[in-house]
């Protein structure tokens, strides 16, 4: 089964109401959020332009910088994005692979389960704290 069919398991949650399960998902990943730099572009329309714009003004300033956006046009990949590469299918299915077996701890410790965006939210915060530069 490879990344996207795995990731796919989870649409059966839908969407839910609320953060418990990503702290706690992202706790189990042990936080890589928190190390990034973040903007959060939110609303109706536009938002797709707004962070693209974003993203290549912070590249032509010199800035290693990832891009996550939903939903994707052509390829799954170009869902998670970093200095102008989708992440790579071999990494799609490693981080994929390192999320989804703390969301089965999860459910085994009697928790709900993680929704599918909030999967793919969590192997993009991954994938993007592995990348980050080391100063």
């Amino acid at each position: 089964m490879n990344a996207i069919e795995k990731i796919s398991e989870f649409l059966k949650f839908g969407s839910v109401l609320g953060l418990e399960r990503m702290n706690v998902l992202l706790d189990k990943l042990g936080n890589p959020q928190d190390s990034l730099k973040v903007i959060h572009v939110a609303g109706t329309n536009g938002k797709g332009s707004i962070c693209r714009y974003i993203y290549e003004v912070l590249q032509a300033g010199g800035y290693r910088t990832g891009l996550y956006t939903s939903p994707f046009i052509e390829v799954f990949n170009e869902r998670i994005e970093f200095d102008h590469n989708y992440i790579s299918d071999k990494d799609l299915e490693i981080y994929t692979d390192a999320v989804i077996e703390k969301a089965h701890e999860m459910v085994a410790e009697g928790q709900d389960s993680p929704t599918e965006f909030e999967i793919i939210t969590a192997i993009a915060f991954l994938y993007f704290k592995c990348h980050e530069p080391i100063l």
